[in-house]
This record gives structure tokens, C-alpha cells and sequence, in this order.
């Protein structure tokens, strides 16, 4: 993610986001539940101006700081924003039930997740301490494997937060 003077902008930065996902089933023939992991860090250069320093570029949509229902579960949207950003998600996923309603087939998923962030004002000085945690759990219910809905509850040191999505 770039703005330059040479493409009309009125500010010259780069934003660079890496951001890696795994998902592992540790025992398929047993249960329907996946671990699932998320890595993200990004860093954005001095010229990004102020109204832009929240988002979060990911390839499906963008997202704003670190906070909130995509982010860190339980502290309040756009809480902790920074020049560098890094940020882990854990959930684990149990399909618990399956049913057929009308022709309609749905499945019910519950999620407990561990959430962790953090910013830092300089790559250099990114560590592994201190970063802000929240956790909780959700319920998906998944609607003819294309819909879900989702519920979580999030739980952190300042808050706390209810989530509710549909996609």
C-alpha cells in the first residue's frame, strides 16, 4: 500500500503487511474441529498521514487498527494504532452439530479464541513482551456452508465486547 506525489497524492508513504494463516485438524476421523492461527505484522512509513496510520490492508477487505470484532476481541475498535502493528489470533473450532431444516442445512461451530497485539513506534524495537491480550468465545452457525453467522464474546483488561457478523 503506497501514496506518492508522483501519482497525485498529496503524501509520499509506504505500508507493507505480512500476514500468514494455518489451519491443522489434529484428529479428522475422530471430530470436526480445526485449530486455526493468524500472524500479522505490519509497518508503515513516517510520511502516512495520521487518518490513514488505522488500516490494516488485508486482501479481502480492509480492516482498521488493532481492536474490535477482526482484531483483538474485547478491546474497544481501533484501540491501539501505531506505525508498526503486529498481531496473533488462536481459535479453536468444534463443529458440535449439523442439522437439515426446510431443505436448508446448517452447522453449529463453537470458538473459544486468545487474541494478541501490540504496536510499536520502530521496527527495532518490536518484542515479544508486553503485548495486549484478549479472550473469549463464539458461536458460528454456518447456513448452507456459503452463509455464517457469527457471535463472539470477547473479554480484555479494559473491556469487554459482543460481535456479532453476518457474511
Amino acid at each position: 500500500d503506497f501514496g506518492t506525489r508522483a501519482l497525485g497524492s498529496q503524501y509520499d508513504y509506504v505500508r507493507a503487511m505480512l500476514a500468514v494463516r494455518g489451519y491443522w485438524s489434529p484428529f479428522p476421523k475422530l471430530a470436526d474441529f480445526v485449530v486455526a492461527g493468524r500472524g500479522v505484522y505490519q509497518v508503515a512509513s513516517r510520511g502516512t498521514p495520521f487518518f490513514s496510520m488505522n488500516i490494516m490492508p488485508f486482501t479481502e477487505d480492509p480492516r482498521t487498527g488493532l481492536g474490535g470484532v477482526r482484531t483483538l476481541r474485547g478491546f474497544k475498535s481501533d484501540r491501539f494504532v501505531g506505525p508498526v502493528m503486529a498481531l496473533g489470533n488462536l481459535e479453536l473450532r468444534w463443529t458440535f452439530a449439523r442439522t437439515k431444516v426446510l431443505g436448508q442445512q446448517f452447522a453449529f461451530i463453537g470458538v473459544p479464541f486468545l487474541d494478541m497485539g501490540r504496536t510499536f513506534d520502530q521496527i527495532r524495537r518490536t518484542t515479544l513482551r508486553d503485548w495486549d491480550r484478549a479472550q473469549g468465545a463464539g458461536l458460528r452457525v454456518a447456513w448452507n456452508l456459503a452463509t455464517v453467522i457469527m457471535v463472539d464474546y470477547g473479554v480484555s483488561s479494559e473491556d469487554s465486547g459482543l460481535y456479532i457478523n453476518f457474511g
